[in-house]
């Protein structure tokens, strides 16, 4: 009974709320109206008054329903609609198992960006370059597609590397496998060009000229070709100008060791491999050698020890001195040029200039040396003979002095006597005493 009377009271205030707007309303009552409902006859009781809606606002919180086109837009939007609209949601082998071109008489264009980043190493031994390279890889599928404006605007999408075909490139003077892992992803545009970003640390061969060492420049190439391709299915050119490449190298070049980059070049050859023409792209990067370190810790050394050899002809050639200081020059020159085969390729065309300015030191030096030893030799034979000279000269007075001494009257003695005395004297000049006194003898 008590429930029936509530909703009949209920629906007297409802009905009064909705009367014109020149009728009160007897108490206090808020309620909400559909708009569907008698859009010009909705009231709302405030205070005990019907007010219009029109004429009286009220803040009051309000949640938005998302409508149904809204939830369409988003999901056009999104990657994943464009992913679906191009079919590449799942493993398609329209995409994956051969050229992406229409006709399959038509060769695919692929351009590349080259970017040297860093000069890591070179080993003039091996005759091998490290470089920290950039290298954005382009080309166009002719299967992928879509009208930005269809999307939000949306033009380029990522997706990974195994849902796509990629050009099997390589680089001909790498002589060891890089172990940095490569892009997981692709880019794609809206008018089907899929590029391909990587950085990569390569191992490549490089023949060194190493005749002007230090001072030398050395010219190292990478070349970029198709395994199997020949040039009727694909042909390979750079991406933009040298110009373009040059300024880039040198605006972002990060490290270069005891080198510095001086220009790069880009041509186009077609090699002739498996009885096949095939486009390459070869990158030919020359860079010169920081020289300074080598004149100060090699060359001004070696010409120091010749000049320290020049000055020796100012010592005495009687004592050894001379001598010792000499070969001691010249070993120190043997260190240098020891040092200097570690550093140059035995595998040279050409003797290096400073090899040739090592040897003609060493020459010199030696030279030198020969002079000092020659010089002293004839010194000492000198010395003998004069030693000997003197020695006979001496010898005659001591014969003089004793016949002299024992001279005797021959017309007196004997001849038997005479010998006696001559061959004591004899006897006396075999002891080549210092000093003779013929008065201890006798």
């Amino acid at each position: 009974m008590l429930l029936s009377l509530l909703g009949l009271w209920l629906l007297s205030d409802v009905l009064v709320c909705l009367m014109p707007s020149d009728v009160q309303c007897p108490q206090m009552f808020c309620v909400s109206v559909s708009s569907r409902v008698m859009p010009s006859q909705m009231f709302w009781c405030v205070s005990g008054a019907a007010v219009p809606q029109e004429n009286y606002s009220v803040p009051l919180e309000t949640h938005t329903v998302p409508q149904e086109d809204d939830l369409v837009n988003q999901e056009k939007c999104s990657y994943l609609a464009i992913i679906k609209h191009l079919g590449l949601t799942s493993r398609n082998d329209l995409f994956t198992l051969s050229r992406p071109v229409k006709d399959p008489s038509s060769p695919l264009d692929v351009q590349l960006n080259f970017r040297l980043d860093a000069i890591l190493d070179v080993r003039e031994i091996e005759q091998t370059v490290i470089s920290s390279n950039a290298i954005d890889i382009l080309w166009e599928n002719e299967h992928i597609s879509w009208n930005k404006d269809e999307f939000c605007g949306v033009a380029r999408i990522t997706v990974p590397t195994a849902l796509l075909w990629q050009p099997d490139i390589r680089i001909l003077e790498m002589v060891e496998k890089d172990k940095t892992p490569l892009a997981p992803f692709l880019v794609v545009k809206n008018n089907g060009v899929v590029m391909m970003k990587f950085d990569q640390v390569i191992l490549s061969s490089c023949k060194m000229q190493t005749y002007k060492f230090p001072f030398d420049l050395q010219r190292c190439s990478l070349s970029f070709k198709s395994f199997v391709h020949s040039v009727e299915e694909m042909t390979l050119d750079n991406y933009g100008n040298e110009e373009k490449v040059l300024q880039k190298i040198v605006d972002e070049m990060r490290v270069q060791y005891e080198w510095f980059f001086e220009n790069i070049s880009i041509s186009k050859p077609t090699s002739h491999d498996l009885k096949q023409e095939q486009s390459m792209v070869v990158y030919t990067f020359t860079i010169r050698r920081r020289s300074v370190l080598y004149v100060v810790n090699f060359i001004l050394p070696v010409l120091f020890f010749l000049s320290l050899d020049f000055a020796s002809f100012l010592m005495s050639d009687t004592g050894g001195d001379k001598l010792s200081f000499k070969i001691t020059i010249l070993l120190a020159v043997t260190v240098l040029q020891l040092l200097l085969n570690e550093i140059l390729p035995s595998s040279s065309s050409y003797i290096p200039l400073i090899t040739l300015f090592c040897i003609g030191v060493f020459v010199l030096l030696k030279i030198s040396l020969l002079e000092t030893i020659c010089v002293m030799f004839l010194l000492e034979r000198d010395q003998k003979k004069k030693e000997k000279e003197e020695k006979k000269k001496h010898d005659n007075e001591l014969k003089c002095s004793c016949f002299s001494f024992l001279r005797l009257d021959t017309s007196e003695e004997s001849s038997e006597e005479t010998e006696v005395l001559e061959f004591r004297c004899s006897q006396v000049l075999e002891f080549r005493c210092s000093q003779f006194r013929c008065s201890q003898v006798f």
